[in-house]
């Protein structure tokens, strides 16, 4: 929050916390009763990850697109699944 700069490492497609046996109405009263005021305060949600809170504060992604560690055969499975739109390039052969 007050860094000048930051680099967050993620992967959108990736599996989502699922807050597992936290309760989220403490949550949300916890946020409201020490974070009002602050910039983002609401999306504060044990549900979302690291990676989302940056994308939600910083909306500034740049997305990898080459690959160099899987076979060419899993990169294919990948974006099949979860990169259609901007496959991933496999550079291992």
């Amino acid at each position: 929050f007050i860094g000048k700069q930051c680099i967050i490492v993620g992967d959108d497609k990736q599996i989502t916390p699922r807050a597992v046996g936290v309760e989220i109405e403490e949550v949300i009263a916890l946020r409201t009763q020490y974070l009002d005021g602050v910039p983002f305060s609401g999306t504060i949600d044990p549900r979302l990850s690291f990676f989302e809170q940056g994308r939600i504060r910083l909306g500034n992604l740049l997305s990898l697109r080459e690959h160099f560690r899987c076979m060419p055969e899993i990169i294919r499975f990948s974006n099949d699944l979860c990169y259609s739109d901007t496959p991933l390039i496999p550079l291992r052969q």
